[in-house]
């Protein structure tokens, strides 16, 4: 019943965050998590947004956006040096370098898109030592 409603809803508004949905219908998020999984695998619609967490907390974005566009529109502090929104990424500064969970090495936020599960740290002693470095040379 649940995922009916979802599926309705998303026909007449289009492709909008868990929450938005949750939101505006008053159906759980839990509900509509287990609802838009069980319409993407029917392949009845595409997953329009991830939920990542960044620092322990859990956040939701749109699907594409990187690590650093989540921590910024969640409060997170990451610097960030050659990053600007209205340019393509460089990420050649690596000011931006955060821990992501099961991957070897540090990543740069502003290049690397967040992904279903990701855990990222912004602020390890790993990372600031990293970023100290980076630091010296800029």
């Amino acid at each position: 019943m649940r995922t009916t409603e979802v599926f309705e809803y998303l026909k007449k508004h289009g492709q909008l965050l868990d929450s938005e949905i949750a939101s505006a219908t008053g159906i759980s998020l839990d509900e509509v998590r287990v609802s838009l999984s069980k319409l993407s695998a029917q392949g009845d619609i595409s997953r329009c947004s991830v939920t990542s967490y960044v620092d322990g907390k859990s956040v939701e974005v749109p699907k594409g956006k990187t690590v650093l566009e989540a921590a910024i529109d969640h409060g997170r502090g990451v610097p960030y040096y050659c990053y600007h929104p209205g340019l393509g990424v460089d990420g050649s500064c690596r000011v931006c370098i955060v821990k992501i969970e099961k991957m070897a090495k540090l990543q740069t936020a502003c290049s690397t898109a967040c992904t279903e599960g990701m855990v990222v740290t912004t602020n390890s002693p790993e990372v600031e030592a990293a970023r100290a470095s980076v630091f010296e040379f800029l």
